[in-house]
Order: structure tokens, then C-alpha cells, then sequence
């Protein structure tokens, strides 16, 4: 999401020709994107409380994501059945995004971007919640 949002930035300020509304709200949906992962990671980092399990957990998990959700192979080239499941994935979710971003419909970006917003706040919520009652066990 960092490279991919960071590039897309830059592409569109070489390729498009300046900065216009769609730079501005890929930057806005990258900072979506980076608040939820960040706040996913933080609170799966104080879930598992090893750092070398915390590690393996999440390659696999971000390598199966990225896998299924269309990363590496577009999810239309997906055999049955697993295309169904990148629907539920966050970098399928992504994709969509920035092509609907590229097509200038940001109306239909709203509802998810919403959710996003929860999310992440949700997520760093707990973390921070976590953190305080572990400050409160050992006072």
C-alpha cells in the first residue's frame, strides 16, 4: 500500500500533468489505508506478545492477503472460489479504490472510506485501551 500509493502519487504528478482533485484524494485514501494497517499491526503487536511468532504470523498473513486479494496475480486469473474471496480482502478493496479514484467516481468512495475511518479508530482505540490496563496491572 506504501509503494503502491506512493507511486501512484508520484505517476500521477508526471503522467497526469500536475496536481489536480484525484492526487489529493489518492493522498487521503493512502493516509486512510496507513491508519488502518498501523493500527491493525499495533494492536495484533500487543495481541502476540512474541516477537519472532508476531513476525512469522504477519508475513504469512500479509504474503496470503496480498496473494489472494490481487497483488501478485490479478484476482480475475484466480481459479473459482478463491476469486470470490478477494472480495473480502483489504488489497482487493485497495485496488478498487484507486481505480475508481483514476475514473473520477469519488462519490462511491465515501461509504468505504467511512469504514475505514471507524476501523482504524476503532483499532488504535483498543491498542490504546490494552496499553492503559497493562499501565494499570503493574501500578
Amino acid at each position: 500500500v506504501l509503494y503502491g500509493g506512493g507511486l501512484l502519487a508520484f505517476g500521477q504528478v508526471i503522467f497526469v500533468g500536475g496536481v489536480e482533485g484525484s492526487l489529493w484524494v489518492s493522498i487521503a485514501y493512502l493516509t486512510l489505508w496507513v491508519l488502518l494497517i498501523t493500527s491493525m499491526v499495533g494492536l495484533l503487536s500487543l495481541i502476540i506478545p512474541d516477537r519472532s511468532l508476531f513476525f512469522t504470523v504477519g508475513n504469512f498473513v500479509i504474503f496470503m492477503l496480498i496473494l489472494l486479494g490481487g497483488g501478485l496475480i490479478p484476482y480475475y486469473y484466480l481459479p473459482y472460489g478463491l476469486d470470490r474471496i478477494a472480495g473480502f480482502l483489504p488489497h482487493f478493496h485497495y485496488l478498487t479504490g484507486i481505480r475508481r479514484i483514476m475514473l473520477g467516481d469519488y462519490g462511491s468512495m465515501v461509504p468505504e472510506m467511512g469504514i475505514m475511518v471507524v476501523a482504524g479508530v476503532v483499532f488504535l482505540s483498543l491498542g490504546c485501551w490494552k496499553i492503559k490496563g497493562w499501565a494499570g496491572d503493574k501500578a
